[in-house]
């Protein structure tokens, strides 16, 4: 077990939360003025993250903060304060109402290690997730238009390995 004291873990806090702001801060205020911008704002729609949890510093499994009462981190759900001020993230209690999460994302990464690498995917999901629509999920205009977009669809292989994009793929037509 690594142990942390306030010397070492409050920088850390500090800056990790200077980070998100950056982020996050003008994501709250955009929202407050019912504003929204389809290129900063995909972070908090694509992966539903919310501001105020992406500017959490957490120490990771197998770290104590000493000292540490007076943190949030008292208050988190998976996280113990032992009697000594002593803060920790208690794994059991974490993978027991986390596990399957836990054992899929290890799946993925055996699956993904099994394959050979590519890196030509060019972002080809994202042309694939406005292939032969009309009204894109986003107001920005195609730079090629509709029928660009889709000649670039057809005459290329869409393989991406970026997992997540598989659930907005649309039907592409066979060749």
């Amino acid at each position: 077990m690594q142990v942390l004291t306030p010397e070492e873990y409050l920088p850390r806090i500090a800056a990790h939360e200077a980070r998100a702001e950056k982020w996050a801060g003008p994501r709250v205020a955009r929202r407050a003025r019912g504003e929204y911008h389809p290129v900063w704002d995909f972070l908090f729609d694509y992966y539903p993250q919310r501001p105020s949890h992406l500017k959490r510093w957490h120490p990771g499994a197998g770290v104590c903060l000493t000292d540490a009462e007076s943190l949030p981190h008292t208050r988190w759900r998976d996280y113990v304060t032992d009697g000594d001020g002593t803060v920790r993230l208690d794994v059991q209690r974490f993978l027991d109402h986390r596990r399957g999460d836990v054992e899929e994302a290890a799946a993925i990464l055996r699956s993904v290690d099994k394959r050979e690498a590519h890196f030509d995917c060019f972002g080809m999901h994202e042309w694939a997730m406005v292939y032969r629509t009309d009204s894109p999920r986003h107001s920005l205009p195609l730079r090629l238009g509709a029928e660009g977009t889709n000649a670039v669809v057809e005459t290329h292989t869409v393989k991406c390995s970026h997992f997540d994009a598989f659930r907005f793929l649309r039907p592409l037509p066979v060749r």
